[in-house]
């Protein structure tokens, strides 16, 4: 038994394994086998496409070829809702109108441009005022205000009309003082005026709040005149001499002595 090889039984155990790992079993097959051939015999059937739907609604099917030919729109105007697009010249046509409604430099002009309104066809356009002036009615602004020269004005719609609008730049304030300096002059001038030599408005009125407080007001003042009689009504009473001086012409009641009838009677006869 030179060059032959015994297989042990550890041998037979490791092919046996390794065929069942490779290989399926033969009852195994079968039933693959089966399932294929049913497939085969219902052509697929449960993978078969029958409708094709666009938007919900079923395109026909072209028997020859069994193939379905869907149209996909070539124009905005194929869409049902094209009239929200734009086609290529509308959406230029638009571009060109914010374009020209742009600011655009305009050069430069004298202050009496903005004497006259401006037109449409100036819309957006900025012109630079080689004079200092003042704004109008022809002006966004209602307020009148003055400009220097070098200030940017452009055209814009304002409702039906056109008319200018100062656009913010360099304000010229050379002419006008620092805070410091500003300052400085109000404390000279307090100076020069001796202002520190009279009293503040706020010793003054309680200086004259004081003083008042020591006189009558009206109401006290009647008050104290209560009883007394002016000159005017005095004037006007009768006196102890004057009446004395009016009576001296009667008959004090007490001079009178009653007359009997026969003292008339006699005095009648």
């Amino acid at each position: 038994m030179a060059g032959q090889k015994l297989i042990t039984l550890a041998n037979l155990t490791t092919f046996a394994n390794e065929i069942k790992t490779k290989y399926a079993k033969q009852s195994e097959f079968a039933t693959l086998q089966e399932e294929v051939e049913a497939l085969e015999a219902a052509s697929g059937e449960h993978n078969k496409i029958e409708v094709v739907k666009v938007n919900g609604s079923a395109l026909p099917i072209t028997p020859e070829d069994r193939s379905v030919d869907i149209e996909v729109p070539k124009d905005t105007n194929d869409l049902t809702n094209g009239a929200e697009f734009q086609s290529k010249t509308e959406v230029e046509a638009a571009i060109n109108a914010k374009i020209s409604s742009a600011y655009k430099a305009a050069g430069s002009v004298e202050a009496d441009k903005f004497l006259t309104a401006p037109s449409q066809e100036e819309e957006g356009n900025v012109y630079n005022s080689t004079e200092p002036f003042s704004t109008n009615e022809n002006f966004v602004e209602s307020e009148i205000r003055s400009y220097p020269a070098g200030t940017n004005v452009v055209v814009v719609r304002d409702s039906d009309t056109y008319k200018y609008d100062v656009l913010a730049g360099f304000v010229d304030l050379t002419e006008y003082a620092k805070n410091d300096s500003v300052d400085t002059k109000i404390s000279t001038a307090i100076e020069g005026l001796k202002i520190s030599d009279y009293v503040k408005t706020t010793a003054m009125e309680a200086y004259v709040g004081t003083q008042l407080g020591k006189y009558y007001d009206k109401t006290a003042m009647d008050s104290k005149l209560e009883g007394y009689v002016q000159t005017t009504a005095i004037e006007d009473m009768v006196t102890n001499e004057s009446l004395s001086t009016t009576l001296a012409a009667y008959v004090k009641t007490s001079d009178i002595t009653e007359i009997t009838e026969s003292e008339i009677k006699a005095l009648l006869a």
